[in-house]
């Protein structure tokens, strides 16, 4: 099962993926968004997966607003993949971070523009 061994709990999915709250991150909004097919890393997909990964944008912008994180510069989120281990992939399954709050980096965010 997806997300399994990860402290979470199930948050909003769509039809290609699933998604959880990460529990006990930094950030007060961290949701994990999972391919439902596997395709190993953001390196992997085809162009039939394009609806499937725009689904999946979808859904983290959808998961984002929901949870407090809307499109206004106050409300801003990160949506953050990584590709192969010395990218920080940790798991050989294509996921994405939703990242609300803080800056993870403590650095302030660019105006909207």
């Amino acid at each position: 099962m997806p997300g399994a061994g990860i402290a979470s709990r199930a948050a909003p999915e769509s039809r290609g993926a699933h998604a959880f709250h990460r529990i006990g991150t930094a950030a007060p909004t961290h949701l994990l968004l999972i391919a439902k097919r596997h395709i190993v890393s953001i390196r992997g997909p085809q162009d039939a997966d394009a609806p499937r990964l725009g689904r999946m944008m979808a859904l983290a912008s959808r998961a984002a607003r929901k949870h407090g994180r809307g499109p206004d510069c106050q409300g801003g989120f990160q949506l953050v993949s990584q590709a192969g281990t010395n990218g920080g992939q940790e798991t050989a399954q294509l996921h994405f971070h939703t990242i609300g709050g803080a800056c993870p980096r403590n650095k302030k965010a660019a105006p909207a523009v």
